[in-house]
């Protein structure tokens, strides 16, 4: 009996202070400065997707420009590739040029020292007069056509 009493006492104790304790509805000037400021969220909210969707809309087309670009550069890239062996092979042409016009101006710098030494004696006649033999006379008649015959094709080279 003791316990219901003391439990009667207590519920009835613990009534009035839940009934204080429960909060008070909020008034209409609340409610609406609530209502101004989730608006103004929202609105600051609107703006910041408006403000990204313009970002990445941006973004898009300077993606496709950057793509666009690094097209035409490695496009670029290949054709100077393509130039550069190009080059080459006319460096090595023009070496193998050169090369060639050399040995012809040496052919006929020889040419020109061997006439001004021999000074124009080394002829058939010269070579028919002086041969102190047959065999003398058939080597100076071969040299003669060897060198003619060089003589010729350094002078054809030299020509063309």
């Amino acid at each position: 009996m003791n316990k219901k009493i003391i439990s009667l006492v207590l519920v009835m104790t613990l009534m009035p202070s839940t009934a204080i304790a429960a909060t008070p509805k909020p008034t209409q000037a609340q409610i609406d400065a609530a209502k101004k400021v989730e608006a103004e969220k929202k609105a600051a909210a609107d703006a910041a997707a408006k403000k990204l969707n313009s970002a990445k809309k941006t973004l898009r087309q300077l993606t496709d420009i950057a793509t666009a670009k690094r097209r035409l550069y490695i496009a670029a890239q290949n054709e100077l590739k393509e130039k550069t062996k190009k080059a080459e092979i006319a460096m090595k042409h023009l070496q193998s040029a050169q090369a060639s016009v050399s040995s012809g101006k040496r052919t006929i710098g020889k040419l020109a020292v061997n006439a001004y030494v021999m000074g124009g004696g080394f002829t058939d006649l010269d070579s028919l007069l002086h041969a102190d033999g047959p065999q003398d006379l058939a080597d100076r008649l071969n040299a003669l056509d060897a060198l003619g015959d060089n003589n010729s094709k350094a002078l054809d080279r030299f020509k063309s």
